[in-house]
């Protein structure tokens, strides 16, 4: 199961949209009493999705279960997006 968890200040205003840009979330709002959103996506590959606001977010995509089913374990991978705006550009990590 694939996930986008996004962590934003009180008052963004976010949307999200799938990769032929149709809004799978449209407009919701964040409050203050739960500043963190989370989208499942189930097993829908998330390649080309967008998220979208009126101020910096912090975007991250996971995933349920990321072991290999002969391990027997099952580890939460987690990893920040990057903007799209910063595309092609240098960075320093």
């Amino acid at each position: 199961m694939s996930f986008i968890t996004i962590i934003a200040p009180t008052g963004a205003v976010i949307t999200i949209r799938n990769a032929v840009k149709t809004a799978v979330v449209s407009n919701r709002t964040i409050n203050t009493a739960n500043p963190v959103y989370q989208f499942a996506a189930g097993a829908t590959d998330l390649t080309g999705y967008t998220v979208e606001s009126n101020y910096n977010i912090a975007v991250f995509s996971s995933n349920l279960c990321g072991a290999e089913a002969t391990t027997g374990g099952c580890d939460h991978n987690y990893e920040q997006i990057y903007p799209t705006y910063t595309a092609r550009k240098p960075l320093c990590l």
